[in-house]
């Protein structure tokens, strides 16, 4: 592969064009939409982004490839939308004339639209996977994960903005209408559907081309990133409904900062240096204990298929969620998973940690208010802790922060565990982890709260009667627990009691995709069901992609 840099000057002029277009595009589409209301700023803002991932895919792909990206692009989603409309194979719907000048029953700027967010995507998802903008890894298999992470991906941003659009633009009317805020969830496979195509067909023909001929600087490189963000950005201020508003920045927050983690290395090199994640994790000179080891492993399983059990009983009879018992189950395995990766000293240290933090937080929510909103938690759970906090709550704490920072280390580095971080790395890793964390409870408290009545919400609240500050609190309580372990945890000797093999480190991640797939059966109200596929889908996805990626370019 050809990496010539392109000189500083015309990186510079490239860089300052397309920071132009960006900004033009956000400022119409974060301000002047909502406070005017105006429907033709939309489509410019639309056109602008469009326009803006296009001259990026022509710097930094060539003009071949940036040529036949658009056409694929808009060709293949012109005709899954022509489709989609004339024989309403999946759902139907129509566009009304809002939108503008139409290519048959399709507007001009839907095709438009696509292939802004599945360049933006593409170009997500490969610094994700391989750090660079152009994948040149692996064969048709590695090409299959890339492409079904860019269709989750693409896909968040309809989560906000179908509701947007149908509710406060009427841009289009679904006709049956459906369970999430009037949107059918057979809306959401197509998407999903129709954007692998799209990413398997390009990504088949662009390997026939030849490579881009320059090496990206991280700025170039991050403004699709930044494109991504800037698109979801407004539906924080002017989602519709209230509840929509808060799901970009788990949705769309992760895959960014994924995105993000490489750019940060190129353009820190001393974080990359200083944080080194070292393909011989165990300490020099430790050996497993094969005997404990098996033990671990016997236990591991038990407690595994305990939790696994738990939900499909649930899905299976219909009836209650037994959260107290999945807690149980899932706690023991993540701990003696922790104890067989990390050893037992730096198992204990990560439970007690997030143990600790977690009840803290909770102890001082419960009796202030302060950090997640005004609520308390009934006897649903049973006994509870000081009288305030239910005792399985610090157990799920550790039970899902233990698995979110496995996949973030998988995610961003491609192993599960790490030695020592630079801080500014360690800040960053667990800030990740605790948005993956904290997806769960975009469908867990709904459901707990409103259905099993586990805790009562005092004041309500615009997500289906909870407070956004109930979200924020959970971010800042596993962010806290997560980077309190990270500063530590390379003072203690890594004495993992068996082999690290792929089939061990698999298994937590499996518990945290239990979790989503029970609430596409069990989630209430209806339309946290199809939330958790993408709020907690993504991160599964990544690190079992980089779990299995190509070593070799």
């Amino acid at each position: 592969m050809n990496t010539s840099n392109p000189s500083p000057a015309q990186d510079r002029v490239v860089l300052q064009a397309l920071v132009v277009l960006l900004l033009g595009g956000a400022a119409l589409h974060l301000a002047y939409v909502p406070l005017t209301g105006s429907k033709p700023s939309l489509i410019i803002s639309n056109t602008l982004f469009s326009l803006l991932a296009f001259l990026h895919a022509w710097y930094a792909l060539g003009w071949k490839r940036a040529v036949t990206f658009f056409g694929i692009v808009f060709g293949l989603s012109w005709i899954a939308e022509s489709l989609s409309i004339a024989t309403c194979l999946a759902t139907c719907y129509h566009y009304t004339p809002v939108l503008g000048p139409r290519l048959g029953q399709v507007p001009i700027v839907v095709p438009l639209g696509w292939f802004g967010m599945i360049y933006n995507s593409y170009v997500v998802v490969n610094l994700a996977a391989e750090g660079q903008v152009v994948s040149t890894k692996g064969g048709g298999l590695w090409m299959a994960w890339l492409a079904i992470l860019t269709a989750f991906v693409m896909t968040t941003w309809d989560l906000t903005l179908d509701p947007y659009m149908v509710i406060k633009e009427q841009a289009w009317v679904w006709n049956q209408g459906g369970a999430y805020f009037g949107i059918p969830f057979a809306n959401y496979v197509s998407w999903v559907e129709t954007v692998f195509i799209i990413g398997v067909v390009y990504r088949m023909v662009e390997r026939t081309m030849p490579l881009p001929e320059r090496k990206l600087s991280p700025w170039v490189a991050a403004i699709p990133v930044a494109g991504y963000a800037l698109i979801g950005l407004p539906d924080v201020f002017i989602g519709v409904p209230d509840a929509t508003r808060l799901l970009s920045p788990f949705t769309m927050g992760v895959p960014i900062l994924m995105a993000a983690a490489p750019l940060l290395q190129q353009a820190f090199p001393r974080w990359s240096e200083a944080g080194v994640y070292v393909a011989a994790l165990v300490e020099e000179g430790h050996k497993p204990h094969p005997a404990m080891a098996k033990a671990l492993w016997v236990l591991m399983i038990a407690a595994f298929l305990a939790h696994v059990g738990a939900h499909g009983s649930q899905i299976l009879t219909g009836g209650r969620l037994p959260f107290d018992q999945m807690t149980v189950f899932f706690s023991i395995f993540v701990v003696l998973h922790a104890c067989y990766m990390l050893g037992w000293r730096r198992a204990l240290a990560f439970f007690a940690f997030t143990a600790l933090i977690g009840f803290t937080f909770e102890y001082a929510g419960v009796k202030t208010g302060a950090i997640f909103g005004r609520y308390y938690y009934t006897d649903v759970l049973g006994w509870k802790i000081l009288g305030t906090v239910s005792w399985p709550i610090p157990l799920a704490y550790f039970m899902v922060l233990y698995p979110s920072t496995m996949m973030a280390n998988l995610a961003i580095q491609g192993v599960p565990v790490t030695r020592k971080l630079h801080w500014g790395w360690s800040v960053f890793a667990a800030l990740l982890a605790a948005l993956i964390m904290s997806a769960w409870d975009l469908t867990m408290d709904p459901y707990m709260s409103l259905q099993q009545k586990a805790w009562i919400w005092v004041d309500g609240g615009p997500y289906f009667g909870i407070p956004f500050r109930n979200f924020a609190g959970w971010v800042l309580t596993t962010f806290t627990a997560g980077l309190a372990y990270r500063l530590i945890e390379h003072r203690i000797p890594l004495k993992p009691l068996g082999e690290m093999s792929t089939l061990v480190v698999v298994l937590p991640i499996i518990c945290y995709a239990v979790l989503p797939i029970g609430d596409l059966y069990m989630g209430f109200p209806e339309a946290t069901k199809v939330i958790a596929p993408f709020s907690m889908g993504i991160a599964v996805i990544a690190a079992l992609m980089r779990m299995g990626e190509p070593k070799t370019a």
